[in-house]
């Protein structure tokens, strides 16, 4: 009995030090660079049934515990749940569908919707399906409805505060955002930058073949980016935002129990306090004639580290890894295209380094309110 509890206590501790999120998105990102490298295999019904019940079965055992059982359970939570296996569902189905189209395509044989003859009038088929659609999902939100108690709460009272204060779970994602960025960023920029970076795909890589049918094999791009903006950059701060964030906003794994009274995390610092210790003992060398220009100088370090980010990797990757991805797109498109790609990975980079290194501003222009 004691060698048992013992060894559950240590799956829970170990389960709690992976939840961790830099573990997590590091975890995430493996799983899904080894998720598109061998789709072929995975995507198999007899791979993916051992899957799911392997899944299913961890699942079920850590339902048992209470703790995790009352976080993941809550009303507010089942939309979450039902989201992500819908999320599961609908990218097996997709790369199933083309791991079968890419191994036509190898045996010389034309895409498996090539030969579907499925044209139909949109009256009265399109709209007799879209009709009995819609009846399903209002049926079925009406019974959610009467089953699940999740009643809008009352007005925000300034007297009584909930800790944690969370928004609706659609907003979650930018709220673990702002952790990281400012709200102008959190809430605006990065959203822009992600929705028109993966609406822009289309017509920044505009690879003709592909079109009308699932295809890995000949759009491994698109299917990439799309994929890890979705999963890594909007579906797993939702996660971490609803199941990891406690009280005071501060990290718990999935077996701890929520505690008001946990220790604030470390302090964080930004990068040019890093670099130059004192800010005092950086700007005792400027007189008063340059106090326009200490801001900019006493942020260099993040300044250069940005403009390198932005400006060099790109040229850099267009001349090696990228080569033929500028050849195929074009000097503009490509300019456009990495622009919005790096946009996006600026994101897991500032997370990562707020985990690692406990930054939390690359250049911190107070005095301008422009914080990055």
């Amino acid at each position: 009995m004691i060698a048992e509890a013992w060894t559950i206590d240590s799956l829970r501790e170990g389960s709690n030090w992976l939840a961790h999120p830099a573990r997590v998105m590091t975890i995430c990102a493996i799983g899904l660079v080894a998720g598109l490298w061998w789709y072929r295999v995975w995507t198999r019904p007899r791979w993916a049934a051992l899957l799911l019940g392997g899944l299913l079965a961890v699942v079920t055992l850590a339902g048992l515990d209470p703790v995790l059982r009352d976080k993941v359970c809550r009303p507010d939570n089942l939309a979450i749940l039902l989201l992500v296996l819908l999320l599961c569902f609908f990218v097996w189905r997709g790369l199933r569908q083309a791991a079968v189209n890419d191994d036509r395509a190898e045996r010389g044989e034309p895409p498996f919707e090539a030969g579907a003859d499925d044209k139909v009038l949109t009256w009265p088929h399109l709209v007799f399906l879209e009709l009995v659609a819609l009846v399903a999902c209002s049926a079925f939100l009406v019974i959610w409805s009467l089953l699940v108690r999740a009643p809008l709460e009352p007005p925000a009272d300034l007297e009584t505060v909930l800790n944690p204060a969370k928004a609706p779970w659609y907003f979650v994602g930018l709220q673990e955002l702002l952790v990281y960025f400012d709200p102008w960023l959190a809430g605006v920029v990065l959203p822009v930058v992600m929705v028109v970076g993966l609406s822009a795909l289309p017509y920044l890589d505009r690879n003709p073949r592909g079109s009308g049918y699932y295809t890995l094999r000949e759009r491994p791009l698109a299917v990439s980016v799309f994929l890890a903006a979705f999963i890594l950059l909007w579906m797993l701060p939702i996660l971490v935002g609803t199941f990891l964030r406690g009280p005071n906003w501060t990290l718990y794994g999935p077996f701890e129990p929520w505690d008001p009274h946990t220790e604030s995390p470390a302090e964080l610092v930004n990068l040019s306090a890093m670099v130059w210790g004192e800010r005092s003992e950086m700007e005792a060398g400027f007189g008063a004639e340059a106090a326009l220009w200490r801001p900019v100088v006493r942020e260099l370090p993040g300044i250069v580290l940005l403009g390198f980010y932005f400006l060099v990797m790109p040229w850099v990757l267009s001349r090696t890894a990228w080569r033929g991805l500028r050849e195929r797109m074009g000097s503009v498109r490509y300019l456009v295209f990495s622009v919005l790609l790096m946009g996006m990975g600026l994101v897991p980079a500032k997370m990562l380094l707020r985990w690692l290194l406990d930054v939390r501003y690359i250049v911190a222009l107070t005095e301008w309110s422009l914080n990055i």
